[in-house]
């Protein structure tokens, strides 16, 4: 298995712009609706009426997957990329889109007609955002590529991803890439050569005598009667999400609901498979490290 780490700032800020437009995931992730409703105050009412438009996700992920295509350098700046996706041809800038996502069969002909909003947001927004935390999400990517010359490939990809498991011997690349926006969420997709996860990273400094928000998801995942049957449940062995929900008897949502949460602690495994249905699998790892985190919070 070949996996790739990649970073440039560029990632990081379609991350900020796509979850700002997505409703569905806001109550999900760790900044919340209050960041949204934060950055509402910066952004002009034109460009909230654009974003709430599905169109400019899907331009957001024709963009990324264009990028993704390209190589270029991390201290190209952000602006001199935007430019770079003005002058490409409109069929080398959605081609690698195309061939990658669910959305091929919706990609808008004006794809470009993203760029000022694209723009409004670098200057509104994401000048705004703590370089520490670009910092910390290049910090990441230096560990994953040290763990790289010590571990398994997929070894790594699971610390990484806090548990998703590539099968082995895969044909496909890996590409990881870090992300904070989108925390604590893997964002995943698979092409015809590569899996690409862009991995939560907590790259935001925790406040002075407050508990690590690592150790905050671990409790909460733990707190509910129902995590906790689907935990030992899984103990006895792998299992579907068909199994898991037949087995605790609720509505496909909430079950979902309920493996999201402690997967985004750490707590459960995904296997996945290249010709059969992924598993969930009891994540022992992700126990070891409740005690850790404890002592480090009564002892700092």
């Amino acid at each position: 298995m070949k996996v790739t780490v990649r970073f440039h700032p560029i990632f990081e800020f379609l991350t900020s712009f796509y979850v700002f437009s997505d409703k569905g995931a806001q109550k999900r992730i760790d900044l919340g609706t209050s960041w949204v409703n934060k950055v509402k105050t910066t952004v002009s009412e034109e460009f909230l009426e654009e974003v709430s438009k599905k169109e400019t996700r899907i331009k957001v992920v024709v963009i990324q997957y264009y990028l993704m295509s390209q190589s270029f350098d991390e201290q190209v700046d952000i602006l001199e990329l935007f430019d770079q996706i003005a002058n490409e041809d409109m069929k080398s800038l959605i081609t690698p889109a195309y061939e990658c996502t669910e959305f091929k069969d919706q990609i808008p002909p004006d794809v470009k007609d993203i760029i000022p909003l694209l723009k409004e947001w670098y200057d509104t927004y994401f000048t705004t955002v703590d370089q520490q935390i670009l910092t910390n999400l290049r910090a990441s990517v230096n560990k994953a590529e040290e763990l790289l010359n010590v571990m398994e490939a997929h070894q790594v990809v699971e610390k990484m991803t806090n548990g998703i498991i590539p099968p082995k011997d895969s044909s496909r690349e890996v590409i990881l890439i870090p992300q904070y926006h989108y925390t604590p969420t893997v964002l995943h997709e698979k092409t015809i050569d590569q899996y690409i996860y862009f991995y939560p990273v907590d790259a935001k400094p925790v406040v002075e005598g407050s508990p690590s928000i690592e150790l905050m998801r671990k409790i909460r995942a733990l707190s509910d009667e129902n995590r906790l049957k689907i935990l030992k449940y899984l103990a006895q062995g792998d299992r579907t999400f068909s199994d898991i929900q037949k087995f605790i008897g609720l509505a496909k949502s909430t079950a979902h609901h309920h493996l999201i949460v402690l997967r985004s602690a750490g707590l459960l495994s995904l296997v996945i498979f290249e010709n059969q249905q992924a598993q969930y699998r009891f994540r022992q790892e992700g126990y070891k490290g409740i005690e850790q985190l404890l002592n480090e919070f009564f002892n700092a």
